[in-house]
């Protein structure tokens, strides 16, 4: 009698790997179709690709304050997310067999490279899938942020994953089918050597070949994962939630300074006296033209607006709060003064910078050399190329704001002691020129230099 499958927070451990059980524990899982986790993620989602924001916010009024005020919504998650990644911002070198160039999608690669980057920063934990396009003949990449996890006992590391063929939001749930993908592993109920699966399910446990006995061809998951900071209590790991919460602080808050515009504009006019029934038939003007004549003993008054100076200063320091924590620095427009000069923005800086080089360091390059393995297994599987081991990544620094001045200091410098040549500072301005172009314009240059040199000088002949 086979051993039942435990639920953990992270997913499901796994006790039993034949097929029945696994099938079994598929159909469990997607009992728990949103958990509070998914619903996080979703809705960090949304604030990044500001969609839909504007429900998460009109939750905190009344009924009907959209026909007060519109709703004000900012992208103000995205653009943290975007100034936190800097790893892939410019594209790394890949220092590698030309071979394996030649057989994957370098352009695709780049791109889910940024949004792996970005993805990982806000959701904490992410997927990326490589997989074999046979119409290209090439690896081609896709990031999974929709996905669930599968554990083999004692194991801190997925050995299977399923994730959905489309977003939730684009088929009824009973149309939804999964993919799922299983590592070859040993049968902890059994001791025996099990291959690893792949195929499609739906949700009601219905189960549709992809390939022959649903066999994974590759023995490995082509899924690898990706995590924001070290794993604690458990495998996911935390997003940018609190820079969630300050975009909805302040999407809240600059609602809240519309209504307040437009009281102060219009004005909430009151009165106040003795209420009894011949006053409250009264019915007083109330047009910007009207005379009103109030009764007797009673009062006319307008209800101001707050201090909408304080209102935003409070805002700025809720963001900039949040910011420090992501080790952000912002400069207000407000704020006015001089422009900060190149050295300053760098100091600014320092710590996003800083951040780069650790997070290159402890996700990015085991993420690139785990990323090569996978595509060596998947190229060989399909017969394609046999590659070898040595792959190594030169990732690119971001621009920094510098001065003309010091900017022709440095290259002085590397032309000084042979770092680099007139030949690749000229391509370095103009990354589109020809080798041909560029040897016409050193022996034009070196032609007139030499010219100049065997000028006569005038003054010995006066």
């Amino acid at each position: 009698m086979g051993v039942a499958n435990e639920r953990i927070a992270d997913g499901i451990v796994m006790e039993n790997l034949s097929t029945k059980s696994i099938h079994k524990s598929l159909k469990a899982e997607l009992d728990f179709i949103e958990n509070d986790r998914e619903n996080t993620r979703h809705m960090l989602l949304d604030y990044f690709e500001h969609s839909g924001t504007d429900e998460h916010i009109r939750r905190f009024f009344r009924a009907g304050i959209s026909t007060e005020v519109p709703i004000f919504t900012s992208n103000l998650l995205g653009r943290f997310v975007r100034a936190r990644s800097l790893v892939y911002k410019k594209s790394p070198e890949m220092v590698v067999d030309e071979k394996y160039i030649d057989n994957i999608d370098k352009q695709n690669l780049n791109t889910m490279r940024r949004r792996m980057e970005q993805l990982t920063f806000l959701l904490g934990s992410m997927a990326q899938l490589s997989y074999y396009d046979e119409l290209s003949q090439q690896v081609k990449y896709e990031t999974i942020h929709d996905f669930k996890v599968f554990f083999l006992p004692g194991k801190t590391e997925p050995f299977a994953c399923c994730y959905p063929v489309s977003l939730r939001g684009n088929a009824r749930m009973n149309e939804q089918k999964w993919i799922f993908w299983s590592a070859d592993a040993i049968d902890p109920s059994t001791g025996e050597f099990t291959r690893g699966q792949h195929f499609l399910f739906d949700n009601n446990g219905n189960i549709f070949s992809i390939n022959e006995d649903n066999i994974n061809p590759y023995g490995v998951l082509p899924i690898l994962f990706t995590h924001r900071s070290p794993q604690t209590r458990t495998w996911w790991v935390e997003g940018a939630t609190d820079l969630m919460v300050a975009n909805q602080q302040v999407d809240l808050g600059l609602t809240q300074l519309a209504l307040a515009n437009r009281i102060d504009a219009l004005g909430i006019k009151y009165i106040s006296g003795p209420w009894n029934e011949q006053t409250k038939r009264e019915q007083l003007p109330h047009g910007i033209q009207d005379i009103i004549r109030l009764p007797e003993g009673f009062t006319f008054g307008r209800v101001e607006g707050g201090d909408t100076a304080k209102h935003i200063n409070n805002l700025k320091f809720f963001v900039n709060q949040a910011a420090q924590n992501n080790h952000l620095q912002l400069k207000w427009a407000s704020e006015g003064g001089d422009i900060p000069s190149g050295r300053a923005l760098q100091l600014m800086e320092v710590e996003n910078t800083e951040q780069r080089e650790a997070s290159i360091q402890d996700i990015w390059r085991p993420h690139e050399q785990s990323r090569y393995t996978l595509d060596k297994i998947i190229l060989e599987t399909h017969g394609k190329v046999s590659i070898g081991d040595d792959y190594s990544v030169n990732f690119v620094e971001p621009d920094l704001t510098i001065t003309s001045e010091d900017e022709r200091a440095q290259e002085q410098h590397d032309l000084t002691l042979g770092l680099t040549s007139r030949k690749r500072l000229l391509e370095k301005r103009n990354p589109d020129i020809t080798e041909e172009e560029l040897d016409d314009i050193i022996s034009e240059a070196d032609t007139e230099k030499s010219s100049a040199n065997q000028t006569t000088p005038i003054l010995p002949l006066i």
